[in-house]
């Protein structure tokens, strides 16, 4: 049934509404025809068992009770609004809906997740009750209406997306088949991705043998101290990540001294590495290294004595030209003092050649190399 007041009320009442003069008491039957205005009271019963008394001397006040009453049976959900407006609303109240929810009560949870750009693309969008997540991929990082490629440690270091040291998720060349990494995220303000591990865990090590790597994704294997990378693997590495440094850290129960130092980031630096992942070249010691708080070996004290006799200051050691000269005596003191970390030959650390415990391995003992 349509009730019209004056012209500008136009409201359907469920349950219909019953016609009453107010100059006389008798009841009448419903009346189905549109209400006109005319010089007697008329007086409705709602559905709602709310009533509303509609006079021509006062119809808004009225209309504001209607629309208090509609709502005061909270129909509206999810924390919305309820509002009356009987201007030119079908019905005797409407719900203001919060974000994420939609319908006439907004009972209706949206999915955000199904328009396009609610997350980044490397990302992964998680619908909830009201919105909706976005968590980064794995590789990636950030919050994830932006999702960065991580392509080494110090990516992520200099994104701001460090936890500490630990494993991480990296992509050096953004494949969309990330792998994870050891990062030491602390050592000269961190981003260190580390390249191999070699962790004595048995006297005797060498009974293990050798797994020699042919993808640089292999470093993911940093636990196995079998592993080993040749040059042409870790230059790969080096053009994917863009590291230009690398760093030797290694300490043995005898003799009780730690190595512990990085290349140069400068020219002459990167020498060292073009050394090592590209052709032999014995590269100047004494410029293109630092040593590192915690190092008291007596070889990064003598790099002027590095190299062969008659060949001195240089690195590594004459005629060891070969794909995994890196982990042989990459610089060493003839007949002295030497680093050396390869599964199948002798770990050394800062050992004195002349020493009869050269070679004496303890459990815990520990080499490691790290690019950035």
């Amino acid at each position: 049934m349509k009730v019209v007041w004056n012209g500008f009320l136009r409201k359907k009442i469920r349950g219909g509404c019953k016609r009453k003069d107010a100059l006389d008491s008798k009841k009448r039957k419903n009346n189905n025809t549109a209400a006109t205005a005319d010089p007697v009271d008329w007086s409705f019963e709602i559905s709602n068992r709310q009533l509303l008394n509609i006079t021509k001397a006062h119809p808004k006040q009225h209309l504001k009770y209607l629309a208090h009453s509609a709502c005061s049976s909270s129909p509206c959900v999810k924390n919305a609004t309820c509002e009356g407006d009987f201007e030119d609303d079908p019905f005797p109240y409407r719900c203001v809906c919060p974000a994420g929810f939609t319908g006439q009560a907004c009972q209706i949870d949206i999915d955000e997740c199904t328009s396009n750009g609610a997350c980044h693309v490397n990302a992964q969008c998680t619908n909830t009750p009201g919105g909706f997540n976005c968590t980064c991929k794995r590789g990636f990082f950030g919050d994830g209406k932006i999702c960065h490629v991580a392509r080494s440690c110090k990516g992520i270091k200099d994104l701001g997306y460090s936890r500490g040291d630990g494993e991480y998720w990296v992509d050096p060349e953004n494949t969309g088949q990330p792998f994870i990494v050891y990062c030491d995220m602390t050592t000269d303000s961190g981003g260190w991705t580390l390249i191999k591990q070699a962790k004595i865990n048995s006297t005797s090590p060498r009974q293990h043998g050798v797994i020699t790597s042919t993808n640089y994704r292999d470093i993911s294997n940093w636990r196995d101290i079998r592993y080993v990378m040749k040059s042409p693997q870790l230059q790969e590495l080096r053009l994917a990540m863009g590291f230009h440094q690398l760093r030797f850290r290694c300490f043995k129960n005898r003799p009780g001294r730690t190595i512990h130092i990085m290349t140069t980031n400068d020219t002459a630096g990167r020498k060292v590495l073009d050394h090592f992942l590209l052709d032999a070249t014995w590269p100047t010691a004494c410029t293109t290294f630092q040593k590192l708080p915690d190092d008291t070996s007596i070889l990064s004290d003598h790099c002027n004595r590095w190299g062969d006799i008659g060949n001195l200051n240089h690195w590594g050691k004459r005629f060891n030209y070969g794909d995994r000269r890196i982990y042989n005596r990459p610089f060493y003191w003839a007949n002295k003092h030497s680093i050396a970390f390869y599964p199948e030959n002798t770990y050394l650390c800062d050992d004195d050649n002349n020493n009869k415990e050269t070679g004496a391995l303890t459990i815990g003992d520990i080499w490691e190399l790290y690019c950035r």
